[in-house]
């Protein structure tokens, strides 16, 4: 199981959250850069993983962070809070098990003028299923808008075609979908 944090992010081998899924979005210039952290160690004694982005593709459109900041404030995002030009957005509250949680939660680095990765975390109950068709709404707009790719368990940059895929392919996703038993088989990433 892998747990994915906002950026620079870890990756960490135990499953450290335990109602929500996580996603990176890469802009067209930049890729994921993993680096395994051997000094610091995981509960199953795995070095932690550290998920950057780097520019290799110069001659891509940049993509701005206010641009994504305006059109997030457009599905109805609000700030939650900013420290060090990082501003967290977020969109709906759910009370949970463990308290007030919010349903979706990014982060925007304001200190920059160009976006070089997006991390989007969802939070996964009961009303999920609610929930998914804005989802995919959240992955599928911003990346035929700005060009993003999704990375993938293996690192890898990924159409948002796979965004279902990889969403009923998590590991957390899985164990929630067979508790609430949710019913996704028709569900469907537009072209």
């Amino acid at each position: 199981m892998t747990e994915w944090s906002s950026a620079p992010a870890v990756i960490n081998e135990v499953q450290m959250a335990i109602n929500q899924v996580s996603f990176f979005l890469f802009p067209p210039r930049y890729q994921p850069i993993v680096e395994e952290l051997k000094e610091f160690k995981t509960t199953k004694d795995k070095p932690v993983k550290l998920v950057d982005s780097k520019l290799v593709f110069e001659s891509s459109p940049k993509v701005l962070n206010s641009d994504v900041m305006n059109w997030l404030r457009e599905q109805g995002f609000l700030e939650k809070e900013c420290f060090h030009n990082v501003v967290i957005l977020y969109q709906g509250q759910e009370e949970t098990f463990i308290g007030m949680q919010k349903i979706i939660e990014t982060s925007i680095d304001i200190g920059e003028e160009e976006l070089t990765e997006l991390y989007i975390r969802f939070l996964l109950t009961e009303s999920t299923p609610t929930h998914i068709g804005f989802w995919i709404t959240l992955i599928t707009e911003p990346c035929t808008i700005f060009g993003f790719k999704i990375m993938d368990k293996n690192n890898l940059l990924v159409s948002y075609k796979n965004f279902l895929m990889l969403l009923q392919n998590d590991n957390l996703f899985k164990i929630h979908k067979k508790e609430f038993e949710w019913n996704f088989d028709t569900l469907r990433v537009p072209n």
